[in-house]
Order: structure tokens, then sequence, then C-alpha cells
């Protein structure tokens, strides 16, 4: 079950790693998490996708099942509260999400009219505890649907969500990184989506063609140039280095993937070192693994 504990932290020091970088005006041309003095954030931090990925990954825990109630439960806890956070703060929480979760806080419903027209891919943070959850169990999107329709239900974001959500699955199941790419694609969704997405799903991203913002489409398009143009941890960092606009979500999804193509271990150990709360998110992995081992699905 080494693969998840990849997953899960690479995506926490890919958050941490980008954060620093997100609107700093510094040029980080070594391999190290750095202070965001712009933003007033420590190094090691990580933002609100960490968070609520951590609120996920405790909601499976404690059900040993995916119960849509509890997972926004938890997450209206950490922004109340600060749990799940590495010193009581969110960082980086988009107004969209915010506004979702103050309203389902004091009237106990969701309010969709905050975000329909939303394409950014914040909401992809939760998924990770759901695909490690659904590949030793079932392969069942829809109720992955249904945690990215906690705060977003715009189409792109659900069928981006579903594209990163098939690609994450093929990786653990052991397919290179290249034909991790390939996998069917329902009717459902709409066709002229599916046509937007084919040179993307074919691995044909330039770089000149990418544009930097939160957009799902253009996150996934970062996220997959970065990955199909790396060998390494090493490699991803520099790169992630010369990126613009949300770090620290490419970064996040980068690393997650990175995680499970090279371990880890091969991270340089003074990143680790630096990321904060290590001994909550051990905690938090180490509870999840066994609560899936007492399910005896793996």
């Amino acid at each position: 079950m080494e693969y998840i504990d990849n997953i899960i932290y690479g995506y926490i020091i890919g958050d941490s790693y980008g954060l620093g970088l997100l609107n700093n005006e510094v040029n980080n041309n070594s391999i190290k998490l750095i202070d965001n003095n712009n933003l007033n954030i420590e190094k090691g931090s990580y933002s609100s996708m960490t968070t609520f990925m951590l609120a996920t990954l405790d909601s499976v825990t404690s059900f040993k099942n995916i119960n849509i109630a509890d997972i926004l439960n938890k997450m209206c806890t950490s922004l109340i509260l600060g749990k799940f956070t590495n010193d009581g703060k969110i960082y980086d929480l988009n107004n969209e999400t915010l506004n979702i979760l103050k309203h389902y806080s004091k009237k106990n419903n969701l309010n969709y009219n905050y975000n329909e027209l939303d394409e950014s891919s914040y909401a992809l943070s939760r998924l990770l505890p759901i695909i490690i959850y659904n590949s030793i169990n079932k392969d069942d999107y829809i109720i992955v649907n249904k945690v990215i329709s906690l705060t977003n239900i715009n189409e792109e974001v659900l069928f981006g969500s579903y594209i990163f959500y098939k690609y994450m699955l093929n990786l653990i199941s052991g397919k290179d990184k290249y034909k991790a790419l390939k996998f069917n694609i329902p009717n459902t969704f709409n066709k002229e989506l599916v046509k937007k997405y084919k040179n993307l799903l074919k691995g044909n991203i330039f770089y000149k063609d990418i544009k930097f913002n939160s957009n799902i489409y253009n996150v996934l398009s970062v996220v997959f140039y970065v990955i199909l143009h790396s060998d390494n941890f090493n490699d991803m960092f520099m790169m992630i280095n010369n990126l613009e606009g949300n770090t620290n979500i490419y970064s996040s999804l980068i690393c997650s993937i990175g995680g499970i193509l090279y371990g880890k271990d091969s991270i340089d150990k003074s990143i680790i070192k630096d990321l904060k709360n290590k001994k909550e998110i051990n905690k938090y992995i180490r509870d999840f693994k066994r609560s899936l081992k007492n399910e005896k699905v793996c």
C-alpha cells in the first residue's frame, strides 16, 4: 500500500511547493520549499486544497465508505475550526467554494447559484482519497461526480474530473504515463467537450498553446505537459519553477502523479523535512490505510 503514501504525500508536497511560488516575485532556481512573503505564508504550509483533501481522507476513514454529507460537514469544520490545516488558517480558498461552505454552514443546504459557470479545477483536490478507495473497490464514477458536485456542477469541470480520475486509476493499475491517457469516454458527455480534449488525451500538448489559469482544461494541459516531458521529481520541480498563474494547483496534481511514477522517497529529503504538520499527515494516512485493511479490500 506504499502507493497511497506516494500519492498523498506527492500531492501535499506539490501543493506546498507551488504555494511558495504563488504570486511570489522570486526566481526559485533551486528545488526547495520557500516562504511566500507576498502572501505572508511560511514555507512548508499547504493550501485549502490539501485541507479539503485531508478532510475527505478522514471522512472515508471514519465511514470506511464514501459519505457525501460527512465530507461536506468536514469541509465546513475545517473552514470554521481550522481542522485539517497546518496552522489553523486556510490558504488560497477560492470565493466560490468559500461562499458555498458558508451558505451550507448557515442554511444546511447547498446553493449552486454561486458557481454554475465556474470552470476552475479546485475541486480536484478531493478526488485523491476517492480514487484510491475506488481503485481497490470498484470503478464508480457516479460517486466521483457527487463529490465534485459538492462545490461545482459545471459540465466541463465534471468532464475534466473524469479525465483526471481515469488517468490516475490507470497509473495505479500499472500502466505507463502514456498508455494511461487511453480510456473509454461515456457518450453521456457533451460531444463538443470531448472534441476539445481530443489532443490533450493524445498527449499532443504544446507549451506555446497553454494558458495559465485555473480553468480545468488549462490546468490539465499544464499537468500532462509536465508529466509527459519529465522523467523524475527534479525535472518536474524545475519545470514548475517556470510556470505562471496558479502554481500550487498545477504542482499538487503534477506531484500526486509523480508519487505514483517515481515514489515520494525520490523527493529531496530537505523538502519533506520542511513540510509542516507531518505528524498529523502521517496519522491521517496511517488510519486511512488501516480502515481499508479492516474492510479486507486490499
